[in-house]
């Protein structure tokens, strides 16, 4: 008997070091695994963010693009329908309508290609 409790004793001596160690490898693979799950969160994060922003100016740009187009469509319409002097359509409220979306076409376009 005394012969069992001394290689109990020694398993036990040896056991206690190795459970440790596997204990502490353990939470430092756990600690591991946080950080890289809080890397990943961050990236998807500011992945998210960009994305959004890319999608606001897509649609702002879109926006601005069918307001032009509305806007020539009835300057074309109203000059086709209506006078057909080039010299009253000059002075025409519709005239400046047109003058002020072709000014404006080069931001957008300058805009899209950004």
């Amino acid at each position: 008997m005394p012969n069992s409790l001394v290689v109990a004793s020694i398993y036990e001596r040896r056991a206690l070091p190795v459970l440790v160690a596997g204990f502490a490898l353990l939470c430092l693979l756990l600690l591991v695994c946080g950080v890289a799950a809080v890397g990943s969160m961050r990236f998807l994060e500011s992945d998210a963010v960009r994305f959004a922003a890319e999608q606001q100016a897509t649609a702002r740009l879109i926006d601005e693009v069918q307001r032009e187009e509305g806007n020539l469509s009835s300057v074309f319409y109203s000059l086709a329908a209506g006078n057909r002097n080039i010299e009253s359509a000059a002075k025409s409220p519709r005239r400046s309508r047109l003058n002020s979306t072709s000014a404006s076409t080069p931001s957008t376009l300058t805009a899209v290609e950004s």
